[in-house]
């Protein structure tokens, strides 16, 4: 990200740190002589500010374990109309890419930098489709649906599974 903040000078990004390797970072950050980057670290008490305030979040990753499943910081973004820059794997980078709610870019300098460019180009197009993501993937009614489906077809094997002869009861 550094790397790429160098290229993109006119950006500014805002890294909120939970304090895990705080000092390692602020040390890059000085030695890096990156103008562009401010950190705020620790616990934040009104996220959504942040949100309102920012253009877009980004949610880079190199493997899968990078995330949890499916981060808050993404769907409090996409609820707040602000686009997502993701890594491919994140949980969240097919809705990303099959909503048009953001870019999906390769964990690399250029990747990201790319990623932040065509963002930029590309917002009111971006914008426009991050609550309407929100509500069709994580709205309360989605969940419950999935829920119902999970539990009917769950049910329905269930009713298969006590009709099929048992191994146990063949044997005796």
């Amino acid at each position: 990200m550094l790397r790429a903040a160098e290229r993109l000078p006119d950006v500014q990004f805002v890294l909120v740190w939970r304090r895990r390797n705080h000092g390692v970072l602020r040390d890059l950050l000085e030695r890096s002589g990156v103008a562009n980057i401010s950190v705020i670290d620790g616990y934040v008490e009104d996220m959504g500010a942040l949100y309102d305030a920012a253009h877009m979040t980004v949610l880079p990753g190199l493997d899968y374990t990078s995330f949890k499943p499916t981060p808050h910081s993404a769907l409090d973004s996409l609820g707040r109309g602000k686009p997502l820059l993701v890594t491919p794997t994140s949980s969240i980078a097919h809705i990303v890419a099959e909503r048009r709610c953001g870019i999906v870019f390769e964990p690399t300098i250029s990747g990201f930098e790319n990623a932040v460019r065509e963002a930029m180009v590309r917002y009111e197009e971006l914008q426009k489709n991050c609550h309407p993501a929100a509500v069709a993937c994580f709205s309360r009614e989605v969940f419950i649906r999935k829920y119902q489906l999970l539990y009917e077809e769950l049910l329905q094997g269930s009713q298969a599974l006590a009709g099929a002869p048992s191994p146990l009861r063949e044997a005796r």
